[in-house]
């Protein structure tokens, strides 16, 4: 029988198929892409995601970079920021990006990843600065890793061994009168607490004193990503806890963003607000404040642009996008006008010299002075009042068929 050798015949049921043809061994091509980024092959997520940012910010067609160019970027972070993705890549090469091994599922299924731990979850916290911005953060992480002095068996040979009483199966079966029946139950062993093997302590492994497992401290170097917020996660392979058999899982840091004092952010838009006097309403105004990144930005507002609690806006001076950091969001700055407390009568007359107020009136009649008061107050204002209840038409009695019944005479 003869057999194409472009095709791949592993016994598992799939023939030669249209667009099934890889490159094997020397002649796979798998170093294009990281040189796009200009990482190692060996490179973190971190280090290729860092890389993409730094040249997707030099590169973006908006800065006068080759679109193309920005696309062949985009492609090789695409690819190498996901693990199965970069599996393919790494096996087979120009060929997984050319689509010419997707069609053979038995290459998919070869290039899986192995079963692993659970993946941890934790949340790191931070300030709105470092998501504007972006940051290199180290961290320690502690956990768990197989002892490296038993490998992992808890102790020496011979450690860990059946249990001779439910014959490793962590159950025993007990006879129960139930009536005038008898019958079998299933119940936990008592010797070896359900499971199904029992511990010779003179043969204990002494670092990990039996855990299998011992503690350890690893450190890793994240990067915040510019425009991150709050739900958005940052992924540490191989960080979780180890297992015998298994593959270290992710720690995943879930990013929770502490409250700043001066901007509130919504999505990729800030608001702040800004003070201004009566005299700067009407006058108009130049007033600066400090950015996120540490810059000095100046507003300015006309004679009588602005009322009281007034909303203007900075378009592009809001949070980065994510994953597109050429790209902003707004910034809202809302006006609080800061009346004056009191006035002398010179700045009265002045006052009313310009906008034409009469002098006040008093007519002969009584007249009441306002007072100030907590708006809080309103419907409150009586100490000790109760309400009476409302009487609505359900707290009559009605029949079956929902209708309300006459009283008889």
């Amino acid at each position: 029988m003869f057999f194409h050798p472009f095709f791949d015949f592993d016994g598992s049921g799939y023939g030669p198929q249209a667009g099934s043809y890889y490159q094997r061994g020397e002649d796979v091509n798998n170093s294009r892409l990281y040189e796009v980024l200009g990482v190692p092959r060996n490179a973190t997520d971190a280090q290729i995601r860092k890389a993409y940012l730094v040249k997707a910010k030099q590169m973006h067609p908006d800065k006068g970079g080759n679109p193309v160019e920005f696309q062949s970027l985009s492609t090789a972070y695409d690819i190498l920021s996901d693990a199965e993705k970069r599996a393919m890549y790494d096996q087979y090469g120009e060929s997984y990006i050319n689509g010419t091994v997707a069609a053979d599922p038995s290459i998919v299924r070869r290039a899986r990843v192995p079963k692993k731990t659970k993946d941890i979850r934790k949340k790191i916290v931070c300030s709105l600065e470092d998501l504007y911005n972006g940051k290199n953060v180290k961290m320690r992480i502690t956990h768990k890793v197989v002892c490296k002095q038993c490998k992992g068996d808890g102790g020496k040979p011979g450690y860990m061994y059946p249990c001779q009483y439910c014959n490793g199966k962590g159950v025993t079966y007990v006879e129960v009168n139930d009536f005038l029946f008898q019958r079998q139950m299933k119940v936990e062993c008592q010797y070896c607490h359900g499971r199904g093997v029992k511990f010779n302590q003179a043969l204990q492994c002494p670092v990990c004193r039996g855990e299998r497992l011992v503690q350890e401290y690893k450190n890793a170097d994240i990067y915040l990503e510019r425009g991150m917020g709050t739900g958005s996660v940052i992924r540490i392979h191989e960080a979780a806890d180890e297992a015998p058999g298994l593959a270290s899982g992710d720690v995943l840091l879930v990013v929770q963003e502490r409250d700043h004092n001066v901007f509130e952010r919504n999505g990729p838009d800030l608001r702040m607000h800004m003070t201004i006097t009566v005299g700067e309403m009407l006058c108009g105004f130049v007033k600066s404040f400090q950015h996120l990144d540490g810059r000095t930005v100046f507003v300015r507002c006309g004679p009588c642009e602005v009322r009281p609690n007034a909303v203007k806006i900075l378009r592009g001076e809001g949070m980065p996008l994510e994953g597109d950091i050429m790209k902003r969001g707004s910034l809202f700055i809302v006006f609080d006008v800061e009346y004056p407390r009191n006035l002398t009568n010179e700045q009265l007359q002045a006052l009313r010299s310009v906008f034409n107020v009469p002098l006040p009136v008093v007519p002969e009649t009584d007249v009441a002075d306002l007072k100030p008061v907590n708006p809080e107050e309103y419907g409150k204002s009586v100490p000790g009042y109760v309400p009476k209840k409302e009487v609505y038409e359900e707290d009559e009695p009605q029949n079956d068929m929902g209708y309300t019944e006459c009283p008889f005479q």
